[in-house]
């Protein structure tokens, strides 16, 4: 017969468990505690070759600590994005710039 040890969990991932139930439970009654797909992960498996891999496919990261402390890290922006942004602010400084300029009469 095949028996299964009880598998230790450190106190930050115990922590990731309960965020995560609670994120889960608060969107069953309509509420968000975390933007939709955020991944939890304990404070110790936070490294770089974990964490970013997921923002840069999108998604929010929360890095939960043993007192259930949550730091929220956001998704990193695409080439593409960054591209639009510069564009846009660009556009802005010239809109403004002809603008501001006054003829006179």
């Amino acid at each position: 017969m095949a028996t299964v040890d009880r598998v230790w969990r450190s106190p930050a991932s115990a922590a990731a468990s309960r965020a995560l139930d609670a994120d889960i439970e608060a969107s069953l009654h309509g509420r968000e505690l975390h933007p939709e797909g955020t991944v939890f992960v304990p404070k110790e498996l936070a490294t770089a070759d974990i964490v970013e891999p997921y923002r840069r496919e999108g998604s929010h990261v929360a890095i939960v600590s043993e007192d259930g402390s949550i730091d929220l890290l956001r998704p990193r922006l695409t080439s593409e994005e960054k591209l639009v942004i510069v564009a846009l602010a660009v556009a802005a400084v010239v809109l403004w710039a002809t603008r501001s300029r006054t003829v006179p009469a």
